[in-house]
């Protein structure tokens, strides 16, 4: 394989070798903050859980509140990605107030974004592999089960609402209205954006 670096594409084109010059990228970063008051509420609400629970795991053992990093992460990308993952945990939370139900202590490939550095990782977690770091006790789990019903109902009651995601489409209509074909990165499966292969343009949503 031979790579060419951009200088050396510039010297072929002042050559006349190539046709055209090589791409100019210019890296743009919008900040996004919700306009939406109920998309608001909904955010606040999630990051008391996530606080809480986060002091929570590190006055057990410091590092181990690593794991509600990652539904911060996630809510950050789309109530959609939040949401999917809140039911997973709650999920696994009823399974431990089952007293004895077994249940996967390890969070789903869906959770865990793809450049996550494992090095972050507190050096007892297994890697690859992140601990959704559940309660072990059946009446710990059930407390936090409440705490979670409210986030959850939150995000269900904005039934589809996504302003970012709606901010995200205007930049992408506004980059390919002259033609040109966009290539979308995305963290999160579950985020359902449509992925447009292109050689130009590219946007980057987490």
């Amino acid at each position: 394989m031979h790579r060419n670096t951009r200088d050396t594409l510039k010297e072929y084109y002042r050559l006349g070798l190539l046709d055209c010059p090589p791409t100019r990228r210019c890296v743009e970063d919008i900040v996004f903050d919700f306009q939406d008051e109920e998309e608001r509420r909904v955010y606040d609400a999630v990051g008391r859980y996530i606080n809480k629970r986060y002091e929570e795991l590190e006055r057990e053992k410091p590092g181990k509140g690593f794991v509600m990093t990652v539904y911060r992460r996630r809510a950050a990308s789309s109530p959609l990605a939040l949401e999917r993952s809140l039911e997973r945990r709650r999920d696994g939370l009823r399974q431990v107030a089952n007293k004895g139900a077994r249940h996967e202590d390890w969070l789903s490939q869906r959770d865990v974004p793809e450049n996550l550095d494992l090095t972050d990782l507190p050096e007892s977690e297994a890697i690859p592999k992140v601990s959704t770091s559940l309660p072990q006790d059946p009446q710990t789990a059930r407390v936090e089960l409440d705490e979670l019903d409210r986030p959850l109902q939150l995000l269900k009651g904005l039934q589809n609402r996504d302003t970012k995601r709606d901010r995200f489409f205007e930049a992408l209509r506004q980059i390919t209205e002259d033609g040109r074909a966009a290539l979308v990165f995305t963290e999160y499966q579950d985020n359902r954006w449509p992925i447009i292969h292109a050689r130009r343009a590219s946007v980057r949503f987490s």
